[in-house]
């Protein structure tokens, strides 16, 4: 019986070292699978590391580039405004600062009237406007128009007048003072008669014979914008004289 028992010891004994031997190699298995697994995630992070690291240096030498460029062209603003100011500083002739103010222009109208019939081709050098304008300040400008009519054709009857010679005051954008020698502000065309504006060769009709466009008058008034669609002027002019008129001219 005691032999049996010791039998029954012996293989409980033999049971429980096979059981804790198998454990610990599935155990040593385990921890084998994991310290592999780690292995290789320190040596995917290694891999970042040095990407990043190379990264980093790529982004320092461009930076570096870049801040030359940078230095350079500073030196060469620097440069530039040294030059500007010599040349500010640079005295200048009475005459040119005078002349900084004048401001020339013109235009011209050649007519070429071919008819059929018993009446003659035409052709008119109608006429030739000079214009002459001087700011004085950003706020006083003078603006003057010289008119040559006529000047060959077909009727030789040319002339030459001062359509335009005024001086502007300009205050503010609603009231301003003109005064001089100015278009007189009726009609349409007598205001905007340059050839390109209206339609046809000659000017209408209406604006020849009832209004006696081109209307220059002698005086002084004011004009400005109430806002961006509303305008106004106001004169005090001279009359007209009558004298010449007939029901056609």
């Amino acid at each position: 019986m005691a032999s049996k028992n010791k039998k029954c010891l012996l293989c409980g004994l033999l049971v429980i070292v096979m059981f804790v031997l198998t454990g610990t190699q599935v155990c040593s298995a385990e921890g084998s699978d994991d310290v592999e697994a780690m292995r290789q995630e320190i040596k995917e992070l290694t891999q970042m590391v040095r990407g990043l690291a190379n990264e980093v240096k790529s982004l320092k030498e461009a930076n570096g580039q870049e801040s030359s460029k940078q230095a350079q062209y500073q030196r060469e603003l620097d440069e530039i405004r040294a030059d500007v100011t010599k040349l500010n500083d640079r005295p200048t002739h009475p005459l040119g600062t005078a002349l900084n103010g004048l401001k020339l222009g013109g235009y011209g109208e050649i007519h070429g009237n071919f008819t059929e019939g018993s009446e003659s081709d035409k052709v008119d050098f109608h006429r030739l406007v000079l214009y002459l304008g001087y700011d004085f300040a950003d706020w006083i400008k003078f603006h003057s128009e010289t008119e040559l009519e006529h000047a060959f054709g077909y009727d030789k009857n040319g002339e030459i007048s001062i359509e335009q010679a005024y001086i502007d005051f300009l205050l503010s954008d609603n009231f301003n003072i003109r005064a001089g020698r100015l278009l007189t502000p009726i009609g349409i065309i007598n205001k905007t008669h340059e050839p390109t504006l209206f339609n046809g060769v000659e000017r209408p009709n209406f604006s020849k014979y009832i209004i006696p466009t081109t209307w220059s008058s002698d005086g002084v008034g004011f004009f400005g914008s109430l806002n961006p669609s509303l305008s106004y002027e106001a004169y005090v002019v001279a009359g007209l004289d009558g004298n010449s008129f007939s029901e056609w001219h």
